[in-house]
């Protein structure tokens, strides 16, 4: 690229852009096909409710505690033990967690009692979802802070003029993720049709699993021996809890830095609220009935996973190429609130839907609606995450503290979501509506995008530090 000059630079961007490609092609895994198959293998042991909180949403819980505990820690890791140790450590334990996932298909677990297989399902997915989401953590921040700071050091470019570099290696990402996505359900496609998830641990919808682990393994073992690493790690003597408290007092302690966290923690709500619940929302046989022209996209996830994973490399694009704004902290803003705003479009008409009050004639255009925002809501949340990268290194006083600041807004969008489905769970036994999930999801789509909305246009005002394009 031009706007790296030098080899050490261009080195360092391929290194970059090669450990990105690979965790995108293990994420497509995951993301396409995990709670699918998740899906498929408690339906097969009778475990599979309508409620929303049933065993699958349990296991989403589950993730998000796991998050919340290990972001801070693992954000720390990397700025006090060295990033390279960490990503090195992200990819090993990654490799465990598909191992334990391939461990599901094994022909002794479908034998047993449906209670049995339930129960050993369930305690397996948990396990493989403990060491996912730890390891994702170590990923978190980890990676992006690694590039800024040896970039930096290599004289290459810095604030703003990062946003093309973050915005392309999110297309690179993008590629990859949805490759790995369209294969891993091309190769499973028996699961996603819901034929039995039986045949033992070298049968087709186990390859995944076994591949994934493999290539895991190895991307471990090369960042270990070929990746450089010049900036030098400060591990200190003071304890771990207490670095990750003073960590944490010094980023908070800056307006901007805080405000732009605040967003990103509730932005990252709703994105996880919208992976996760989405496809689950639009399998529901009558929600695809009434799709109109689009039927044919929910009527296949393989179509509906490549339809979405476009976005993956539109809004990247897009957030380079069509600025809304003049400078970053406007960007970071405007992108935000067209993601939460369109949030809110394709939930609420999905709960006018659900309400059953609109004319039939309009009722038929308004699962068609609720796609085309949701597409839009998905195109302007991958434009916001490069923007996003940009502005919060920008803000980055210390980069001593860099991975830990990129790594925290995680942990901050869990409570959030865990208080939420919280304060779900107990309305549900006042307001027995919410126990129906094409009414309950489609109202938290609406609540999280309008207070995104709202937090979003409240806490970017009156940045003190702006951005240059």
């Amino acid at each position: 690229m031009s706007l790296l000059s030098s080899p050490a630079q261009r080195r360092l961007w391929k290194t970059y852009v090669g450990i990105t490609v690979v965790y995108a092609l293990i994420n497509g895994l995951y993301s396409s096909y995990t709670f699918l198959y998740i899906k498929h293998r408690l339906e097969h042991a009778g475990g599979v409710s309508g409620s929303i909180l049933d065993n699958l949403l349990f296991i989403i819980i589950a993730s998000m505690v796991f998050e919340f505990f290990a972001e801070p820690i693992t954000g720390d890791w990397a700025d006090a033990h060295g990033r390279r140790r960490v990503l090195a450590g992200t990819f090993l334990g990654l490799s465990l967690a598909f191992l334990t996932y391939w461990s599901i298909s094994a022909a002794a677990i479908t034998e047993l009692s449906p209670a049995a297989e339930l129960r050993i399902v369930i305690a397996l997915a948990l396990a493989a979802e403990f060491l996912f989401s730890v390891s994702s953590a170590l990923f978190t921040g980890a990676l992006d802070a690694w590039f800024v700071d040896e970039l930096r050091i290599a004289g290459g470019p810095e604030a703003g003029a990062l946003l093309p570099l973050f915005a392309l290696q999110r297309r690179w990402f993008g590629v990859f993720m949805v490759t790995g996505g369209v294969v891993s359900l091309w190769i499973g496609r028996s699961v996603i049709q819901g034929e039995p998830t039986t045949g033992g641990l070298f049968a087709i919808p186990a390859l995944p699993w076994l591949a994934a682990a493999g290539l895991t393994a190895i991307t471990a073992l090369w960042i270990q021996l070929a990746m450089s690493e010049r900036r030098t790690a400060a591990p200190g003597n003071e304890p771990s809890y207490r670095r990750i408290w003073l960590r944490l007092r010094r980023a908070l302690s800056l307006r901007d830095l805080r405000n732009a966290l605040l967003i990103s923690s509730v932005l990252y709500t709703c994105w996880i609220c919208f992976m996760y619940l989405l496809p689950v929302l639009l399998t529901e046989k009558q929600v695809r009935s009434e799709a109109g022209p689009l039927r044919a996209v929910l009527d296949d996830y393989y179509w509906f996973y490549l339809a979405m994973g476009t976005s993956r490399f539109i809004g990247p694009f897009l957030s380079t190429r069509f600025r809304l704004g003049g400078n970053q902290i406007r960007q970071f803003r405007w992108w935000g609130v067209l993601n939460c705003g369109a949030l809110a479009i394709g939930g609420s008409a999905l709960l006018w839907r659900a309400l059953d009050v609109a004319h039939p004639g309009g009722r038929m255009a308004l699962v068609p609606l609720a796609l085309v925002a949701f597409w839009v809501a998905k195109v302007a949340e991958e434009a916001f995450k490069p923007v996003r990268s940009t502005y919060l290194n920008h803000l980055v006083v210390d980069s001593a503290d860099r991975a830990f600041v990129l790594s925290i807004a995680t942990p901050f969008g869990a409570v959030i979501i865990l208080v939420g489905i919280g304060l779900l769970a107990a309305a549900q036994h006042v307001v027995r509506a919410l126990d129906e999930m094409q009414f309950s999801v489609p109202l938290l789509f609406v609540i999280l995008g309008a207070l995104g909305v709202a937090v979003t246009v409240n806490r970017s005002r009156g940045s003190r530090r702006p951005v240059s394009r």
